[in-house]
């Protein structure tokens, strides 16, 4: 799935709903901003002694550009401290991906961050790329870094989309994103490695899945307690749906047959996720948090559900999962979904694990706008 180019603030009230399978209450967290945002992202800085949150969300008033927001209180405050702005933006923005360097890398120092983006989905003669921009002053500032990939066809043969980041075992910088450009394959996912940021290699398919209509796509990678690497992602097409799957890397380098779908994430009692999935790793409980856009049992969409974690107690990615209620409620999501409400909506756990930060969007006003919450996670 993707997004299309043409279409101090306070925390939230107290949860009150944390062991329902269905919220009794609907948390309507807090606005971030009052513009147009789509496909936010928010990282902690764990390099500086304030530890300041950090997210991004993609705007269009005044053109297309990147709203970048702080906060100094662990997510109770955000406030709007910069926007990226790029004359390559204006050919079609799509899909930023926000990341902050927990070691460095070559030139780049821990705690840089890097916001990147699929540029230029508006112009069909030309190639889609995957453009990075830095900060280093927590995002009150941004220049140009690198090129992560530039599409081997014009944008009317295919496009990149979703770009993400990692750091490998080995201390490389990977760049994971969707793929539409690989003959036979109508999306797949790849994966290129840099030392420095800047010289990036040939891309890697890390899922190439043989039916030609299957689209693997959203990868988000976080590295567990016991130092192998966690990847959640969509897989669309005819024969998944949308639905979310795992897999597992040593290294963050090789991630196994790219043709293997991988594991399907399902509770015991059967409720699945469907579409843009994102995921969290709370350091101080060890759990694992996964959240999607629409919860599904038994193939029929549990449209009651709203907004709700998938959350793997034993941090190992392998289950048992259970759900609970997500910090900020989305309701009237459609069972095919949309490109706003609750579309890959980031988490991001607190520094003990016991809580856990939202950013989710929604229509308000005819617009699609971005809020945040916290909550606290269920034992």
């Amino acid at each position: 799935m993707q997004t299309q180019s043409k279409r101090p603030l306070i925390g939230l009230l107290s949860f009150c709903c944390l062991l329902a399978f269905v919220p009794a209450c609907a948390q309507e967290g807090m606005a971030l901003g009052d513009g147009t945002a789509m496909y936010p992202r928010v990282v902690r800085q764990t390099t500086t002694p304030a530890k300041p949150l950090v997210a991004s969300v993609t705007a269009f008033e005044g053109g297309a550009h990147a709203d970048i927001f702080r906060s100094d209180d662990d997510g109770v405050t955000f406030t709007k401290v910069s926007e990226i702005r790029d004359p390559d933006f204006a050919g079609g923005l799509c899909c930023g991906g926000l990341y902050a360097l927990p070691v460095a890398v070559g030139a780049l120092k821990a705690g840089t961050l890097l916001y990147a983006s699929s540029v230029g989905q508006g112009i069909d003669n030309q190639p889609m790329r995957l453009k990075i921009h830095r900060s280093d002053d927590s995002g009150v500032t941004w220049s140009n870094l690198s090129i992560c990939y530039t599409a081997p066809v014009q944008r009317k043969g295919g496009g990149l989309w979703e770009v993400e980041f990692l750091l490998t075992a080995n201390g490389q910088l990977g760049c994971l994103f969707s793929d539409e450009t690989v003959p036979g394959h109508s999306q797949i996912l790849q994966q290129s490695l840099s030392s420095d940021g800047i010289h990036w290699s040939a891309p890697k398919a890390i899922v190439k899945l043989a039916p030609s209509g299957d689209r693997p796509g959203m990868p988000v990678v976080s590295r567990l307690g016991d130092g192998r690497f966690f990847m959640t992602y969509e897989i669309c097409g005819p024969g998944h749906n949308c639905d979310v799957y795992t897999r597992f890397s040593a290294d963050g380098v090789d991630w196994g047959d790219p043709a293997d779908a991988g594991q399907q994430l399902v509770t015991p009692d059967g409720f699945t996720l469907r579409a843009t999935p994102t995921h969290a790793l709370a350091r101080g409980s060890g759990r694992l948090i996964v959240t999607g856009q629409r919860v599904y049992r038994g193939g029929v969409h549990q449209k009651d559900a709203a907004v709700t974690l998938f959350v793997d107690d034993s941090g190992t990615g392998a289950g048992p999962w259970r759900m609970t209620p997500a910090p900020v409620d989305v309701r009237d999501i459609p069972a095919d979904g949309n490109v706003c409400q609750n579309y890959s909506s980031p988490v991001l756990a607190s520094e003990d694990g016991a809580s856990i930060l939202s950013i989710v969007t929604d229509y308000s006003d005819g617009k699609c706008r971005a809020r945040f919450g916290t909550v606290r996670l269920s034992e």
